[in-house]
């Protein structure tokens, strides 16, 4: 059974130690307004809790700027550009990795970037999500001459970037393997409950704020409910969910 207080207590020893905890929320496959983002937008809305939206270039329509530009907190990061796998099928999807000359993926994120600051204006900051979160080493080295300026993929961030912000995500909400449905309170509370109490304890990086993936677009009843009691407790508990601006400046 989820324990919910586990997360107040964690939170509380946040608190007692003279730290405020910190967390973020990225969520992945952005292109167009749907009543899955209607959803996310409103829960986002109506607890103040900042949103980084990761589009997909290639697909991004016009009527996602609209809506965007509507919303009180949400920011645009590059989600890939195609968010299309070039790998052979017994692989890993990767969209960025080193199956395609680097020549090629860098042209189409150069494109892709344009794209979504022509859409989004100041709401698009330049930092790449890659697709499934992989990406090659070259690529990386390669995002600085694009003009990114942050990176977002899955796990506690390493030391090795230098000119790139990088700043991941740690609790994802799905369970893919299972048939792409809520991965569970128990095991979403461990994630998350877990890279806090790794930060407190200085065993990562203490300065990441804790993020949170989510994929609205495969949402079921379990996501909805689970994400309002979230805001709602850590909210309550005195915790701080950052924006992509202030993390990724």
């Amino acid at each position: 059974m989820a324990d919910w207080k586990a997360l107040e207590t964690e939170l509380a020893l946040w608190r007692e130690s003279g730290q405020q905890a910190t967390l973020w929320w990225r969520d992945d496959d952005a292109e167009r307004p749907s009543d899955a983002l209607e959803q996310l937008i409103e829960i986002s809305d109506r607890f103040h809790v900042p949103l980084a939206l990761a589009t997909i270039p290639a697909g991004a329509e016009a009527s996602l700027a609209e809506r965007v530009k509507q919303a009180s907190a949400v920011s645009v990061l590059q989600h890939g550009f195609s968010h299309l796998s070039h790998v052979p099928p017994s692989e890993r999807k990767c969209e960025l990795g080193n199956h395609r000359p680097l020549a090629e993926i860098t042209d189409e994120l150069g494109k892709g970037q344009a794209k979504l600051a022509e859409l989004f204006g100041d709401a698009f900051l330049p930092v790449l999500v890659p697709p499934w979160n992989r990406l090659g080493e070259q690529v990386i080295d390669a995002l600085p001459g694009l003009g990114f300026t942050g990176l977002s993929t899955l796990g506690p961030r390493s030391c090795k970037q230098k000119r790139l912000i990088e700043v991941n995500v740690h609790a994802d909400l799905i369970n893919w393997k299972a048939g792409r449905c809520f991965a569970g309170e128990e095991r979403s509370l461990a994630q998350i409950i877990t890279h806090l109490q790794q930060r407190r304890l200085g065993e990562v990086d203490s300065s990441e704020p804790t993020g949170v993936m989510t994929h609205h677009l495969v949402h079921d009843e379990g996501v909805w409910a689970f994400l309002p009691q979230l805001f709602d407790l850590t909210l309550k508990a005195g915790a701080h969910w950052c924006t992509a601006k202030e993390i990724f400046s």
